[in-house]
């Protein structure tokens, strides 16, 4: 292998950087309908346009923090945030650490609540639910962390393959003219462009936390050619699948709107189609596990040191705060995955603004760049 082979990664190796993205934001939330009708469809009728934007914002965010990340050899969040803020070590750090801290609540509160209304489906009392899905993210969270690591890649490629045969065959599907008339009745009501620019922000924002799990996958890059690739086909992957999710839901509107699960509604009562209705309840299960397991994990990491670094049994230590934040989480999904996800992440959007979204972007443009970490880790090795 040359050296140049050495310091690339190629078109495969950014697609998988930009696939852990794409895992990230197709959670339970963004699958199950309820995120891109709060926040799109039903404001106005530039939704998949809105959408798109939002993801590029994002996309830059990212962007911004990989740089960072890269410049300076710091693949964990912590050491990311004391780096992106720098000289300042007290407050945005701090600031950034509790924008974690809710949004990890809140996504735990989501899936629970995503999850014991989809039980509800299928008979299952929505507090039943609520205490099924405590139990297993708290058994796995304590348990299963190499389990699910192993299966999260599979999970995402079998749910995204899933969710675009769904949202194709419902365009397909759907009456004539559907999406035009139901795009009028959403243009007549719909609210003022700045709410809708503003709920578009927010929607960045909260998605924008996420960057504290996501500067660990930037470490197989090597150039900023390689971080730009990968960005860019993160915005795609991500802008067009969002973009066809609005188009299903607007296309089926008259079912879809004031549910609590949009797409599985539209499953249910429209397409008339059994396989894809469990096919799609399993994969919208996995998800929610998924998302509430993979944040638990992350603050166990961060969180767990702080109840003493040399604990007599680690073990105990992580499993207590595993408990904890899924009791809480539980205890918070009781409002609802429409309330959590309009007003949970809604609040977390607006802090992540002035907090993470406008730093990280307006930083990497006014620093200058510094060569990569590995870059001059290469050159010292040769002198």
């Amino acid at each position: 292998m040359n050296d140049k082979t050495k310091r690339t990664i190629g078109l495969l190796g950014c697609f998988q950087v930009a696939s852990v993205w794409f895992g990230s934001h197709v959670g339970g939330g963004f699958a199950s309908g309820n995120q891109t009708m709060q926040y799109y469809v039903n404001r106005g009728p530039y939704a998949p346009f809105l959408a798109v934007i939002a993801v590029i914002i994002i996309g830059l965010t990212y962007r911004a923090a990989w740089m960072t990340a890269k410049e300076n050899g710091t693949y964990e969040y912590r050491g990311w945030a004391l780096k992106e803020y720098a000289p300042d070590k007290r407050v945005m750090p701090i600031l950034f650490e509790v924008c974690w801290f809710f949004l990890c609540l809140v996504a735990i509160a989501t899936s629970v609540a995503g999850a014991a209304s989809l039980f509800e489906e299928y008979g299952v009392p929505y507090l039943g639910g609520v205490a099924i899905m405590a139990v297993i993210i708290t058994l796995l969270a304590i348990f299963g962390a190499g389990l699910l690591r192993k299966a999260s890649t599979v999970m995402t490629i079998v749910m995204a393959v899933l969710m675009l045969v769904i949202y194709v065959t419902a365009i397909v599907n759907a009456p004539a003219d559907a999406i035009s008339t139901n795009t009028a009745a959403i243009a007549a009501e719909a609210q003022p462009l700045h709410i809708q620019l503003w709920n578009t922000l927010k929607y960045a924002g909260f998605q924008s936390i996420l960057v504290g799990n996501l500067v660990a996958v930037c470490q197989p890059l090597k150039s900023r050619a390689e971080v730009n690739t990968a960005t860019g086909i993160g915005i795609v992957l991500n802008g067009g699948m969002i973009a066809l999710s609005i188009m299903a839901m607007i296309a089926w509107l008259p079912t879809a709107q004031g549910t609590t699960l949009p797409i599985f509604t539209i499953i249910d009562q429209n397409l008339g189609l059994g396989w894809m209705k469990i096919a799609y309840s399993v994969v919208l299960v996995l998800a929610f596990i998924s998302t509430a397991t993979g944040v638990t994990f992350g603050s166990v990491a961060r969180f767990g040191p702080l109840l003493g670094k040399n604990a007599s049994n680690p073990f105990l230590r992580d499993a207590v705060v595993s408990v904890i934040f899924v009791a809480i989480g539980s205890i918070m999904s009781l409002a609802g995955l429409t309330s959590l996800v309009s007003v949970g992440y809604g609040w977390c959007g607006v802090f992540a603004i002035p907090i993470i979204i406008i730093p990280c972007i307006v930083l990497n443009i006014i620093r200058k760049p510094k060569p990569f970490a590995e870059e001059g880790a290469e050159k010292a090795e040769s002198k």
